[in-house]
């Protein structure tokens, strides 16, 4: 199994700005990375949060040494309102979501979220609600199609889910991933420079996970609940989270002609001035050496706001 890596952890800590800040909320704890790392290098409280009941049995080991400066909430990182609401926290010094599955969950082969090892065809975060077995089995072929298309960002979609749909109805039950995968391997023919089930995987956990909703929420209240000063970093995987979190950015700060102008209140203050500047125009990678220690960063991106009024 591959270590926990905290992904750009140094540009992390510091696009957080944390000198004199008092409350963090780390959106997707995972392995603890962040937290630690926030915990370690200033004074700031942190609240962690994340929907898999294994990354908060991991946390304990952060409680036993940070005790009352560390507490985490077993939750969705779109229900930061609730969350900061249940600790009586009106504002927040800075956010951070890593956008992306755990080292834990990829190398654990029963949670299927990779097809490197045989497992379920499960993906869920949660261990909660739909797995991607039953995906597959209960929505429609145009369904699938749409979410193979969307989410996998997948060419050959209507013709995987096509066939799919046709191994269900002829008996087939897809329970494992290198089922699925190998598949869609053996179905999908040329040259291929990535393995042809990768986007259908990304699909399918994004579906079951609803993750593109997920963000956009987690991404508006976590706005909202900036102190001026506070900022908001957030590292991404895929061209469709970073999309989605560029076009935020740009919304309510950045590139003034593409501010919209139905939405004024969410970006001028009652005295006219602007409420966040983005820091990123231009998106954050990691560094050579980060890649050539950890492969796994190598698609990552790194975007920052800050509230200024």
């Amino acid at each position: 199994m591959v270590g926990h890596y905290p992904v750009m952890l140094q540009e992390v800590i510091d696009a957080l700005a944390l000198e004199n800040k008092q409350v963090v909320i780390d959106g997707t704890f995972g392995g603890g990375g962040y937290t630690r790392a926030i915990l370690e290098s200033s004074n700031a409280n942190v609240i962690a949060i994340d929907r898999d009941p294994e990354a908060i049995a991991r946390s304990s080991a952060i409680k036993d040494e940070f005790k009352d400066r560390f507490v985490i909430s077993h939750n969705t990182f779109s229900n930061i309102k609730d969350v900061a609401e249940q600790h009586n926290i009106e504002s927040l010094d800075g956010v951070v979501f890593d956008i992306g599955v755990s080292s834990f969950q990829i190398d654990t082969p029963e949670r299927g979220f990779s097809f490197m090892h045989d497992g379920a065809l499960d993906m869920r975060m949660s261990r909660d609600g739909i797995t991607a077995k039953q995906v597959l089995e209960e929505y429609s072929e145009e369904q699938l199609a749409i979410i193979f298309k969307e989410y996998g960002e997948e060419r050959h979609s209507r013709l995987i889910a096509r066939k799919i749909k046709e191994e269900i109805e002829a008996g087939v039950s897809f329970d494992t991933t290198l089922q699925l995968a190998n598949f869609i391997d053996r179905l999908i023919k040329g040259k291929k420079k990535i393995h042809p089930a990768t986007r259908i995987f990304q699909a399918l956990r994004i579906e079951v996970n609803q993750e593109l909703e997920e963000l956009k929420q987690a991404i508006d209240d976590s706005l909202k609940l900036l102190k001026v000063g506070g900022r908001l970093v957030i590292v991404s995987f895929h061209s469709l989270e970073d999309r989605i979190v560029k076009e935020k950015f740009i919304e309510v700060a950045g590139k003034r002609k593409h501010v919209n102008k139905y939405k004024k209140e969410e970006v001028i203050s009652t005295d006219g001035k602007p409420v966040y500047t983005n820091l990123t125009s231009k998106v954050l990678v990691p560094s050579d050496e980060e890649i050539k220690e950890n492969v796994r960063s190598r698609s990552a991106k790194m975007r920052i706001i800050e509230r200024i009024a």
